[in-house]
């Protein structure tokens, strides 16, 4: 399930008729403004929300299943969304486009165009890059291969999932999955950079399996998750920062926050689990729980941390997370916000907006939601 959530620029086509204008003595306008809603799901169903209402995204909606979301800003104040084999195109007033997209993870902008990946019939770990309109017709499809692996013993059946899409710019696109020689409980994983022809650029392997993860506005960083499972009660999931450029894992430990740690006994016996990533001011910021069981084989009240990213000095600044520790900017005060209240059994939504909290029906989960102004503190 990734309620994670990936940041973009507007499409470059966009920006450049904003900034046209006819008379060359006038000031030139002012780009297009993100959209402030929310994405928000439940197992069933998916929504948009200002924080006020909630409107369900039919065409997306009622199926069972596992859950596979994702979403990004695609035009003026709209969104493109995958959830459970399917694409839209939406806005505050109703869908503007949809597509079945079977197998499709992962969605990212590249020249305008958004870019999703799935499994194709080629044997040997083969898939493809699709690539949509705006009004989310096929321009083309891309096939590649992935990164062959010393060793391999063959594709055990664990490992044919569609890779995801993690990030894109106007020369290539990111995509992760599950090693070829890994498990999926324990990893190791492959990040991957492909040209926009398919071809496999360079590669990083990440020793555990890929979780939430999110990239920089100019798609220069990805930050991720990366874990795995321990047995009973044990998930763990933890932040990391690879370069994009040099395809490179940055140095993000410790793992848990320094403060986090009661004893002088290291880490042993305590782990991270991220439930949330994305970028404010530049920075990734890391929201999860630290889960330390004691003498006993579970922790049923992990502490929420906040943990923001220095990717210059390689360095954290750790703190508490609020309430709701998950928080998206809804508008148009820095506090409004919509956010995810962490619980024993389900997760929720809210909102709080003029300090008042609303409970936004049944759902658990935000796939996207933007982050507050740079403006705010």
């Amino acid at each position: 399930m990734n309620f994670g959530c990936r940041l973009v620029v507007l499409p470059a086509a966009t920006i450049a008729l904003v900034a046209c204008t006819s008379d060359p003595g006038a000031p030139a306008a002012e780009p297009p403004k993100p959209s402030s809603l929310s994405v928000i799901a439940s197992e069933q169903d998916v929504a948009l929300t200002n924080g006020d209402w909630v409107k369900k995204i039919p065409e997306l909606s009622g199926s069972e299943g596992v859950t596979r979301g994702d979403a990004v800003p695609f035009g003026t104040d709209t969104l493109a969304v995958l959830f459970k084999d399917k694409i839209a195109v939406v806005g505050e007033d109703g869908t503007k486009a949809t597509a079945d997209c079977a197998e499709c993870a992962g969605l990212a902008i590249s020249n305008g165009s958004l870019v999703t990946t799935r499994t194709n019939l080629e044997p040997g770990g083969g898939f493809d890059l699709v690539f949509h309109s705006t009004g989310l017709e096929v321009e083309r499809v891309v096939p590649a291969r992935r990164l062959t692996e010393r060793g391999e013993p063959g594709v055990p059946a664990e490992n044919d999932a569609s890779p995801e899409t993690m990030a894109a710019d106007d020369e290539s696109v990111v995509v992760g999955y599950l090693s070829r020689i890994g498990g999926v409980r324990r990893g190791p994983s492959i990040i991957a950079k492909y040209s926009l022809d398919g071809t496999l650029l360079e590669s990083v392997s990440v020793d555990g399996i890929l979780g939430l993860s999110s990239a920089s506005a100019d798609q220069r960083y990805l930050a991720v998750g990366v874990g795995g499972s321990g047995g009973a009660c044990i998930t763990a999931s933890d932040f990391r920062v690879v370069d994009l450029e040099t395809m490179t894992e940055l140095d993000t430990e410790p793992a848990i926050p320094i403060a986090a740690i009661k004893t002088n006994t290291g880490l042993s016996g305590r782990w991270f689990n991220l439930r949330d990533v994305s970028w404010w001011k530049g920075a990734p910021r890391a929201v999860g729980q630290v889960f330390d069981p004691g003498e006993a084989s579970c922790d049923d009240h992990p502490t929420s941390w906040l943990r923001g990213f220095d990717v210059t000095t390689e360095t954290f600044d750790d703190k508490p997370a609020g309430t709701p520790p998950v928080a998206r900017w809804t508008g148009p005060d820095c506090d409004d916000l919509v956010g995810v209240e962490f619980g024993p059994e389900d997760d929720q939504v809210v909102s709080i907006i003029g300090g008042k909290r609303k409970l936004l029906e049944s759902y658990t989960g935000i796939i996207y939601g933007p982050q507050r102004p740079d403006s705010c503190r």
